[in-house]
């Protein structure tokens, strides 16, 4: 059922790459570094976070654009950057809690 799940996410904000092939690029681009490249990027959230922010955006635009956008609640980084990190996830599912109710101080 997460497979399916990560396909649908992953089709509907673009990411051209299949589940195994987003396992493999992971292990690299964390070897890596932050990747410059999106499409890189989005393949290092993980499928779960990606199915939270398309469900609190409904919409795969907006969902690709905040994941992507440099945010000053993370000191300039972008929501996919942070989300490298188990303490950074958690801060952008607590961020996207707040915005999905409303809370925005």
């Amino acid at each position: 059922m997460a497979g399916s799940h990560f396909l649908y996410f992953q089709d509907a904000l673009g990411v051209q790459s299949a589940p195994s092939e987003g396992s493999a690029k992971l292990g690299a681009v964390l070897k890596a570094g932050i990747p410059a490249d999106p499409q890189q990027l989005l393949l290092a959230v993980s499928p779960e976070l990606l199915a939270d922010v398309f469900c609190v955006f409904g919409d795969e635009e907006k969902a690709r654009r905040w994941l992507l956008a440099p945010r000053g609640v993370f000191e300039g980084r972008s929501p996919a950057q942070m989300a490298m990190s188990p303490e950074g996830e958690a801060l952008v599912r607590e961020i996207l809690t707040r915005i999905e109710h409303g809370i925005f101080s």
